[in-house]
């Protein structure tokens, strides 16, 4: 098993990962949001591999974490290829549920306030490993990097990857949050998008340890 120091500094970098996010999210400099998260899940890729090579994972379908999301953000900003668009969002599913991988599932959907162009599409995900978590002082936290396809206004669709953070705060009267990012993984055929969810209701997102 991966040792105990090990697990520290992890956590301690997923910590750092999360806080450089949520600056991000503050300066509304949507350049300088696309290059934090391409930077922050290239980190994220590179501490994956790290634990894999480290340690001899027994059971890979189990899961440090569980968590919910059913949230809905009306009139929100969003940055799609580059340019920021504004409409509404909705973000449903679960991470593994009864403590393993199996049965997870995200779905996710942007529609478009303005129809020219639409930029309004889903995403659907088809890959969800084990995620890390962050257990800090006033909450909990959840990251995934998984698969998906991405299913455009006019239909086309587009192979991705994505990087979701839950966050739920266990401090009374805090809301909670969450931050997604998508990435073509097609040659010829881009699409990328980032999205910080405003604040949210606190049971919009649930995140639990596993025993």
């Amino acid at each position: 098993m991966v040792n105990g120091p090990f697990i520290d500094a992890s956590a301690r970098i997923e910590a750092a990962i999360a806080s450089i996010l949520e600056f991000a999210a503050t300066t509304q400099d949507p350049e300088f949001i696309e290059r934090i998260t391409k930077l922050a899940i290239k980190k994220e890729i590179v501490l994956e591999l790290l634990l894999d090579e480290i340690g001899d994972i027994e059971d890979e379908d189990e899961c440090e974490c569980s968590g919910t999301v059913n949230a809905t953000a009306p009139n929100s900003n969003i940055t799609i290829n580059g340019a920021e668009d504004t409409g509404d969002v909705t973000f449903v599913g679960e991470v593994c549920p009864d403590c393993s991988v199996e049965g997870s599932s995200l779905t996710f959907t942007f529609t478009d306030d303005t129809p020219t162009p639409n930029n309004s599409f889903t995403l659907v995900s088809t890959s969800i490993p084990a995620p890390t978590c962050v257990i800090g002082p006033t909450g909990i936290s959840l990251n995934i990097s998984g698969l998906g396809v991405v299913t455009r206004a006019d239909m086309s669709t587009v192979n991705v990857s994505f990087f979701v953070t839950l966050s739920e705060s266990t401090t009374p009267g805090e809301a909670d949050s969450f931050f997604i990012s998508i990435e073509s993984e097609e040659v010829g055929n881009p699409f990328e998008a980032v999205y910080f969810s405003p604040d949210l209701p606190d049971n919009a997102i649930v995140v639990e340890e596993c025993d």
